[in-house]
């Protein structure tokens, strides 16, 4: 496993993270999505704009993970108002050269590590054919709850909800 340092992400990093989020998007669902989706999507969700925004968000965490000089993951979270104790995790991605060497997993306990010890529940949903992610959600703790069509950019896709229960040491 790499040596990587977790921070808290910074304006400076945002054209690592969206290097990470092209990739990653690439590398993942070319052949599966439509291309113009996943276009539609990086232009979107993986935008300087929605990336500093993201990042600027009082009730958002984002981290980055760096080895030798260079960003090789990013996670980002936030706060769910209308749901008492529950955060969201909205992303976590690994440049495709890095992944299965444990990166996903120190950024995940990092993120744990900063959250609020009223929050009770964590929630997640990930494109139900991408059975990467969905094993390595499942082995840090989440359990699929259900599924639900989307609707986004003119392509109806089938997402996996997932969520888990945050067991605190001292209960």
């Amino acid at each position: 496993m790499p040596d990587v340092h977790i921070r808290p992400a910074s304006s400076d990093d945002i054209d690592d993270i969206r290097a990470i989020g092209h990739t990653s998007w690439q590398s993942t669902y070319s052949g599966i999505l439509p291309k113009d989706y996943i276009e539609e999507t990086l232009k979107f969700w993986w935008s300087a704009e929605a990336i500093r925004t993201a990042m600027h968000t009082p009730e958002n965490i984002m981290l980055v993970a760096e080895y030798d000089d260079m960003l090789v993951g990013m996670l980002s979270g936030s706060v769910l108002p209308d749901d008492e104790g529950a955060v969201v995790l909205h992303r976590v991605y690994v440049r495709p050269d890095y992944v299965g060497q444990g990166i996903g997993g120190q950024l995940w306990q990092a993120y744990l590590d900063q959250l609020d010890e009223a929050v009770t529940r964590i929630k997640t949903s990930v494109a139900s054919h991408n059975t990467n992610a969905r094993e390595f959600y499942q082995h840090i703790g989440f359990e699929e709850i259900g599924t639900q069509e989307v609707e986004e950019f003119g392509h109806h896709t089938m997402n996996t909800l997932l969520e888990m229960l945050v067991e605190r040491e001292d209960d």
